[in-house]
């Protein structure tokens, strides 16, 4: 259960919904995005609390040079999804309201008992952060945390001119 203070801090959740190119209106494809509104959080931590490293481009050129005169093989790679395998560091509450909370509930039925209406009766869900995710700002930091351990933990050593 949330106290006030909690309910009143908690983020807004902003979302997106994309037809695919082959949606139809006979067979509909979409594409949902969901994601927090850190606006909130802004100007309650040091820059250092929430920046993560980023690559210089003289490193990056630098890099992509020494690649090609070796003749390095050169890889890509994205991560989906990559925020939510950071945890949150602290509590982060999360305000979902509308159609939406009632399509989470939809979802999950457990959480139903969690759903409460406003005055206006629009259908209000709070819920608590676990994982990072894309739009609170510490989630860049955490999820970079996450990935230097994770490669550092497999042998990898980080470049002291440049952290990315």
């Amino acid at each position: 259960r949330l106290t006030q203070e909690q309910k009143r801090d908690a983020l807004g959740m902003v979302s997106v919904m994309q037809e695919k190119r082959d949606h139809t209106p006979e067979k509909p494809n979409l594409r949902y995005r969901a994601c927090a509104n850190g606006s909130k959080q802004k100007g309650r931590y040091m820059k250092e609390e929430t920046t993560s490293p980023a690559l210089s481009p003289d490193s990056n050129m630098l890099t992509l040079m020494t690649d090609a005169m070796e003749g390095r093989d050169v890889a890509i790679a994205d991560v989906v999804g990559a925020y939510l395998n950071a945890l949150m560091d602290e509590f982060t509450a999360m305000k979902i309201t509308g159609k939406e909370a009632e399509l989470v509930c939809d979802l999950n039925p457990e959480w139903r008992k969690h759903l409460r209406y406003d005055k206006r009766g629009k259908a209000v869900l709070y819920v608590v952060l676990k994982k990072a995710l894309y739009g609170c700002v510490k989630s860049a930091l955490l999820w970079y945390k996450l990935y230097r351990e994770t490669l550092e933990g497999l042998g990898f050593v980080v470049n002291p001119y440049d952290q990315c």
